[in-house]
């Protein structure tokens, strides 16, 4: 149920809202879930704990995309060199997140020893021609737009199929015996995905619908 949080924020993503309703306090579903994506998209793709930016990052994405669908709407736009206070946040909100990319590109360059990961990966990519490595700044756009189309929707995709099974308990009830019966409590990993059919499909029919 995607509700006002009552009470103070915890900093972590699942957890928290899993929490709150154990306690009979009520969740933002699509906080939560973003602060989720953000951290796994971080752990996975860059090996780094973004759980402290989560905050940051989430305000930031969600006044960029919102600004990004009304300029497709609109005829004519104020370009960002006037500064009027609706560009001061737009700038705001990328600069906000260029501190947080670029602090991961720093500290990996910085680090003995470097993770077999994205951001490897493309610091150790080279020009066929020229053999050169890529700038701070085309490592910046390149982790920027993986990182954020790697958790703003992923999110997205997990609100909807809770409201939809909010709506259909019946599924749910299903969902939850094939989840236990092949997990027994554990957290699943990429081998249980051909014995967790029924959860595929209810993924896949929520991100249909």
């Amino acid at each position: 149920r995607a509700l006002a949080w009552e009470g103070d924020k915890p900093a972590t993503g699942l957890p928290a809202a899993a929490r709150a309703a154990r306690h009979g306090l009520l969740a933002d579903a699509a906080a939560e879930m973003m602060r989720l994506t953000l951290r796994i998209a971080g752990e996975t793709l860059l090996s780094t704990d973004v759980t402290a930016d989560a905050d940051a990052v989430g305000t930031s994405v969600s006044l960029l995309l919102n600004e990004a669908n009304r300029r497709i709407l609109r005829p004519i736009d104020v370009p960002l060199s006037v500064p009027t206070p609706h560009n001061k946040r737009l700038i705001g909100a990328v600069e906000s997140l260029d501190v947080v990319v670029r602090r991961m590109i720093e500290d990996r360059r910085r680090a003995t020893e470097r993770p077999n990961d994205l951001l490897t990966m493309l610091m150790d990519a080279r020009d066929e021609e020229t053999g050169e490595g890529m700038t701070d700044q085309q490592l910046r756009d390149e982790v920027l737009t993986i990182f954020l189309a790697g958790h703003e929707t992923t999110a997205n995709a997990l609100n909807w199929t809770f409201y939809l099974l909010s709506k259909h308990p019946d599924v749910g009830r299903r969902l939850a015996t094939e989840l236990s019966s092949v997990l027994h409590g554990r957290s699943p990993d990429v081998a249980d995905v051909p014995n967790l059919p029924y959860t595929t499909a209810v993924l896949k029919e929520a991100m249909r619908l």
